[in-house]
């Protein structure tokens, strides 16, 4: 009985020891294992901390000796995968910056108000002479124009033609054919319509210039149209005229470079000018002689 517990016993401390052993041989493999994981973990963080920290920018050595001089930055460059597309900086605060190309401009269309002198229109009632001014003053016509404009040459400056209208208004009284003539009680509303084509030249040698004056010359036909108060007469016409002028474009989009990028990337728009202009015009038809002096003030939008 002795015998058979000692020998039990001792078969059990034995099958104790051997678990022991084999418990100890597994924590020494697991924390192995551990250790050559978080290695692993720690070589992968290193290089995914390397791969987005932005280039350091290091202080080079004094000018002079041991003197203390100016020093100036050295930036060190490294390989990025997206040099491709355009990135040309990281900055400290891990933003990148890239380089990116402003489409060129090809058009342009032109908004505003204009003033227009009173011509020089006259007309005869019983031989007695009567002019655009003894009938609706001698006060300027006020409008509105607009016009488009293609630019297919941007070469030594820019070479543009233009297509232009525009509304303007004026009110009067009618003139009695009685001897001598007098002013009736009916008024007269005139509208002038003006059809213009003309050929412009920018002096702009460089993108985003703030001041470019310009040039420019063609024709213009004016419609007419004369309607009496009490609506029993309409008269219509035209006059053709000839001229030219000039004016100067502020630019206004010469801004920061993140509002130069928005209007280009998302209205297309490459400059925003304020223009002011002026034309003389020859009138071409001397029974209805429009000659006037016109000044456009209004923003003109290249894109």
């Amino acid at each position: 009985m002795n015998i058979f517990l000692s020998k039990g016993i001792f078969n059990s401390s034995k099958m104790t020891f051997s678990v022991a052993a084999l418990f100890a041989l597994m924590l020494v493999n697991s924390s192995q294992v551990f250790a050559q994981e978080n290695k692993e973990n720690e070589t992968s963080k290193e290089e995914l901390t390397l791969s987005e920290t932005p280039p350091t920018i290091a202080p080079s050595p004094s000018i002079s000796g041991g003197d203390q001089g100016l020093a100036s930055e050295r930036v060190i460059q490294i390989h990025h995968p997206n040099a491709a597309k355009g990135l040309i900086r990281i900055n400290e605060d891990k933003s990148y910056q890239y380089r990116v190309k402003l489409h060129d401009k090809s058009s342009a269309a032109s908004f505003g108000v204009s003033v227009l002198t009173s011509p020089k229109v006259s007309n005869s009632v019983n031989g007695t002479k009567i002019t655009y001014n003894s009938m609706y003053g001698a006060g300027d016509l006020y409008g509105v124009q607009a016009n488009y404009e293609w630019i297919p040459i941007r070469k030594l400056g820019s070479w543009g033609v233009i297509f232009e209208t525009g509304l303007s208004m004026s009110h009067g009284n009618g003139i009695l054919a009685s001897s001598p003539p007098e002013a009736s009680q009916e008024t007269y509303t005139l509208f002038i319509v003006p059809l213009t084509a003309m050929l412009k030249y920018r002096f702009e040698y460089m993108r985003k210039q703030w001041f470019v004056p310009y040039i420019e010359g063609g024709a213009t036909y004016y419609g007419l149209a004369e309607l009496r108060s009490d609506s029993k007469q309409t008269n219509v016409a035209g006059s053709p005229a000839a001229g030219g002028g000039g004016g100067i474009a502020i630019n206004i989009s010469k801004g920061d470079s993140a509002s130069v990028f928005n209007l280009d990337r998302e209205y297309g728009i490459s400059d925003l000018w304020l223009n002011i202009e002026a034309r003389v015009m020859a009138g071409l038809k001397p029974e209805l002689d429009f000659t006037n002096t016109t000044i456009n003030v209004g923003v003109t939008v290249d894109y």
